[in-house]
């Protein structure tokens, strides 16, 4: 194999190790955005009003929300390789899958393989968690 096709290979082809062109080449066949756009978190922690109301925009107490971080000056996060390469298997296993639980189940193994469970249970009648 040359050098130039063992380099094309690694950099734009296996989506495993493709840098940032080959990923933005990827981002173009699958169809899905390195850009997400991320609400705010309107819960914060708060002391003795955490108790006054349990709409989920007032405070709660300890370990039911983080600590007040100020005003986000953005809700769009830009995914770096690493996270970006995982939405675009996911967004590819969508486009190829039969939608059974057997695949889906598979792909998520594939995806989360060595992170812990992920599977798909059907949950009553056309639903599915």
């Amino acid at each position: 194999m040359t050098e130039f096709t063992e380099e094309f290979l690694t950099t734009i082809w296996d989506i495993s190790t493709a840098e940032d062109y080959g990923v933005d080449v990827w981002r173009k066949i699958v169809g899905v955005s390195r850009l997400l756009n991320v609400p705010q978190q309107t819960t914060n922690f708060g002391f003795d009003e955490a108790f006054i109301s349990a709409a989920d925009d007032s405070p709660k107490p300890f370990d039911e929300a983080s600590f007040y971080e100020g005003l986000q000056l953005t809700t769009t996060v830009r995914l770096a390789n690493d996270g970006y390469r995982k939405l675009i298997l996911v967004k590819a296993m969508a486009n190829i899958t039969d939608c059974s639980i057997p695949s889906l189940n598979n792909a998520l193994n594939y995806l989360f393989e060595g992170e812990g469970d992920a599977f798909v249970a059907i949950t009553g009648v056309m639903s599915m968690s």
